[in-house]
């Protein structure tokens, strides 16, 4: 009797398995269906004035080249004064006795540390139809939008770090920083190779920031 029964049972534990993995797949295809049409009701929208968009930006043309592209320069400036400034706000955190005069061993442990992130939240995203590059602290980094990270970004906000620390010294930086201008003046003046400052043919001086 209990040889004729398992077959049966058998193929009815077969058939159930059949019918839940069906249950599924439909659940998943008709969830995935709900999402589409949320994304697709929301891209194209306004948001603060401007147009919300799940486009993937575009490689750029040196997206495998070492150095970073002109374009995005001004906004990997801004992004590392605003990494180091957050990294000293954090610092003093720890040591308000100090009152901000952290010793230079120190400062330079903190950049030296910055330099060498692994950037994993830093990447292009298009904001407004524009490609610009963004990370923790810019204040498009909340904005809507697919962020391309990865690549070579790691290895070229590494050695823009480093350059711009090379350039300018890391006892000039943290003084910028207790005097509150590491951010604007330090892309427009300290760091010449910002680009956050550029001529039009017709002599006119641009300001990006």
């Amino acid at each position: 009797m209990a040889s004729f029964l398992l077959p049966a049972l058998v193929s009815l534990l077969l058939l159930s398995s059949a019918v839940a993995n069906d249950l599924g797949e439909d659940d998943i295809i008709e969830e995935g269906e709900e999402d589409l049409d949320d994304e697709a009701e929301i891209d194209g929208m306004s948001l603060n004035g401007a147009k919300i968009s799940f486009g993937i930006p575009e490689e750029d043309d040196d997206f495998h080249d070492i150095h970073i592209p002109d374009d995005f320069k001004c906004d990997a400036c801004k992004l590392m004064a605003k990494k180091f400034t957050m990294a000293f706000d954090k610092a003093n955190k720890k040591r308000p006795s100090l009152k901000k005069n952290l010793p230079l061993s120190e400062v330079m442990d903190i950049l030296d540390e910055e330099c060498y992130d692994d950037y994993a939240k830093v990447g292009v995203k298009e904001i407004g139809g524009i490609p610009r590059l963004t990370g923790p602290g810019m204040s498009h980094f909340e904005s809507p939008g697919i962020m391309q990270g990865g690549g070579k970004w790691p290895l070229r906000l590494t050695a823009l770090c480093l350059d711009m620390i090379g350039e300018v010294g890391d006892e000039t930086i943290y003084d910028l920083y207790k005097e509150e201008k590491l951010g604007d003046h330090y892309c427009l003046v300290e760091w010449k190779k910002s680009k956050c400052v550029t001529k039009g043919k017709d002599g006119t001086v641009r300001v990006e920031l």
